[in-house]
């Protein structure tokens, strides 16, 4: 006979729970593109071919239209800072 199950300790509702950071070899296939283009020193985001959005997080489909004709494009470096961290 098996011993029974043992319940898991309750997690603290008032404490955050943490999002793992996830190395290069654990990220999706769509960021490594991300991390390709930074390896050759430039700053690209994919941008939607049929609507032209550009998106990030890198995801398989445009968040606008569903579209999967997603290029990689190199950005301007113009833009507006909405928040920062130290």
């Amino acid at each position: 006979m098996t011993p029974p199950l043992v319940r898991p300790p309750r997690k603290n509702p008032i404490l955050r729970t943490r999002v793992a950071t996830l190395p290069p070899g654990g990220r999706s296939r769509v960021a490594l593109g991300l991390t390709a283009a930074a390896a050759r020193g430039r700053f690209e985001l994919q941008t939607c071919a049929e609507c032209g959005t550009v998106q990030y997080p890198p995801r398989e489909a445009c968040v606008a239209c569903l579209s999967a004709n997603l290029v990689w494009r190199a950005q301007d470096g113009t833009g507006e800072l909405v928040s920062e961290t130290t």
